[in-house]
């Protein structure tokens, strides 16, 4: 029921063993149909691995250790900076990927989505603050930016090691 409100990839790769599993053992072949029904598997089969390759293909090429030190770069920063275990942050970017959230232990209760932040950071600077209000309002402590683009802290912001991000404190 969770994938009909918000579809993930690493959602989707779970669920669809389970969907092609049990249409496949649903299924009741008729004597004399045995032919027919290898080829309806050879085809199901070749969809399964048509719809799963994606993922597959991200998982295999993608660069993790880059990614896992930032995060670790990041969760060791903020518990530094006085974010503690527990406490509420919001996040500039892909909340699905915060790892590093999970790192420090903390909870993302607000976030700007990745496709979002690029007119996030061209809004005005009133519009950035009411955000960054709503945020706190919202119960953060800090808001912190991954730093996954060529862009530059803005000024307010505290560098957090290695490049990995930026972080302001909302109170």
């Amino acid at each position: 029921m969770y994938l009909l409100v918000h579809l993930i990839q690493r959602f989707l790769l779970g669920f669809s063993p389970v969907l092609w599993g049990a249409a496949l053992a649903s299924v009741l072949v008729p004597p004399g149909l045995q032919l027919l029904a290898r080829l309806a598997m050879l085809a199901g089969t070749l969809v399964f691995a048509a719809s799963v390759m994606p993922g597959m293909l991200h998982f295999v090429v993608s660069d993790r250790t880059e990614s896992t030190a930032r995060d670790l770069a990041i969760a060791e920063a903020i518990l530094h900076f006085g974010i503690a275990p527990g406490d509420r942050v919001a996040s500039i970017g892909d909340g699905q990927e915060a790892y590093w959230a999970h790192l420090a232990k903390v909870s993302v209760v607000a976030e700007v989505w990745s496709i979002d932040s690029a007119r996030f950071w061209s809004e005005p600077l009133a519009l950035q603050q009411a955000a960054l209000r709503s945020m706190m309002d919202s119960g953060a402590k800090a808001v912190v930016w991954r730093g996954d683009s060529d862009q530059p802290c803005p000024p307010q912001w505290l560098w957090l090691p290695e490049h990995s991000g930026c972080m302001i404190s909302l109170h």
